[in-house]
């Protein structure tokens, strides 16, 4: 009932999706001390610019929660521009807004959601390139929103390996013209900080916090066995959203089949992370972008309905739960 409800592209989501988020977050909304709190810098290196600023708490979770509905309406876009289901579904935005907001550490202004953003732009770029006989421009595009995404989380600079590597999959080939828009891509956000920063005498700073992000130890989230519960039942429920489209590949179109290839090659690049003890709960982030067009695959196809539904409800469940005991 619930996934019927939520994947559908009904008017009256519209005005849900954005409801329901408001609703997840109410409680952090709620208990914001009304203090103003340092902007987060953490793995930033936009840091250099924003350090000592501070903001109202209730400012960073509203911002945050604006970041959120702009990434989400991107995924809605996607899936319905390439078909990634059949029917247009406002299932992708409200997967990433459950599996993202049932931490409520992301509830408050986070350098890796505006990175998440950047980043999904590079997705559907890479998509474009399939519809044009020049793809360098769209190879440029898609590396220039990485190295955008770089500047607000340093770490997100390691998904350029998915871009010659998606290029590859997509056109079945790749030349020393890709791979030079690759690079100029993701180097010229960095150009232009770093002129910024000259002009402002902050450039040694910016090298120094570039060696402390990697050498910081990150602890963004809580452990306890609640959240543990649920990052299980995220991988329980990717593993099967894996099988199954690995049945269904046969059944795919050429396109469809190559978008979730290169969906899958940022899966693996962000899992790359995952050994840096710089690196905590971004992941998340970085994972659920691709998985959210993985498992809406499987909710949608799934013949036995009944699972399908039970799995929707138990990750609405989770996000609940974990707001209260997170």
């Amino acid at each position: 009932m619930l996934l019927r409800i939520f994947k559908g592209n009904y008017l009256f989501n519209y005005i849900l999706f954005p409801l329901v988020s408001v609703l997840i977050i109410s409680g952090t909304l709620l208990n914001s001390s009304g203090q103003s709190i340092a902007l987060p810098i953490t793995s930033s290196p936009l840091g250099v610019l924003l350090s000592g600023i501070t903001i109202h708490t209730t400012a960073s979770v509203l911002i945050n929660l604006l970041v959120v509905w702009l990434i989400s309406l991107l995924l809605f876009h996607i899936n319905a521009r390439f078909s990634m289901v059949k029917d247009v579904s406002f299932l992708p935005s409200y997967l990433f807004l459950f599996i993202v907001f049932a931490i409520p550490d992301f509830h408050y202004l986070q350098p890796i959601l505006p990175s998440a953003l950047f980043i999904a732009f590079s997705f559907r770029s890479i998509f474009l390139s399939l519809e044009k006989t020049n793809m360098t421009p769209n190879i440029f595009d898609a590396s220039f929103f990485i190295g955008v995404a770089s500047l607000f989380y340093f770490f997100a600079s390691v998904l350029i390996l998915a871009i010659p590597l998606g290029i590859l999959v997509m056109h079945k080939k790749i030349n020393w013209k890709n791979l030079s828009a690759t690079l100029l891509g993701l180097i010229l956000p960095w150009g232009l900080l770093y002129v910024i920063l000259f002009l402002s005498d902050h450039t040694l700073e910016l090298n120094k916090l570039t060696l402390q992000f990697v050498a910081h130890e990150n602890s963004l989230m809580a452990k306890n066995i609640a959240l543990y519960l649920y990052l299980g039942f995220i991988l329980i429920l990717t593993l099967i959203s894996s099988f199954f489209i690995l049945k269904q590949y046969d059944e795919k179109n050429i396109n469809t089949r190559r978008y979730f290839k290169v969906l899958f090659i940022f899966f693996v690049a962000s899992l790359v992370l995952l050994p840096l003890p710089a690196v905590a709960g971004e992941i998340i982030v970085l994972a659920t972008l691709p998985l959210t067009f993985l498992i809406t695959n499987y909710l949608t196809y799934m013949k036995r309905r009944t699972w399908a539904e039970m799995f929707f409800t138990v990750l609405i469940i989770f996000s609940i739960i974990l707001q209260f005991v997170y």
